[in-house]
């Protein structure tokens, strides 16, 4: 499993966090050929986020000055 390198120059200039969702060893990596995005997997990466802007109490569909 390998983050992005680049996304630490991005925090150097606004504050943020990276997570990775993964789906196990068992399936082809990101850049495989034979790799097919599982679709049912976006329904977890939503409830992520949505817990992540809840507790940071951030309002869904507004902006948050920086």
């Amino acid at each position: 499993m390998r983050g992005s390198e680049d996304f630490g120059h991005y925090l150097k200039q606004i504050p943020g966090a990276l997570f990775l969702l993964v789906n196990g060893e068992e399936y082809p990596p990101i850049h495989a050929e034979q790799f097919d995005f599982p679709d049912d997997e976006i329904e977890t990466a939503v409830e992520i986020f949505m817990a992540v802007l809840k507790g940071a109490d951030i309002p869904v569909g507004e902006e948050k000055s920086l």
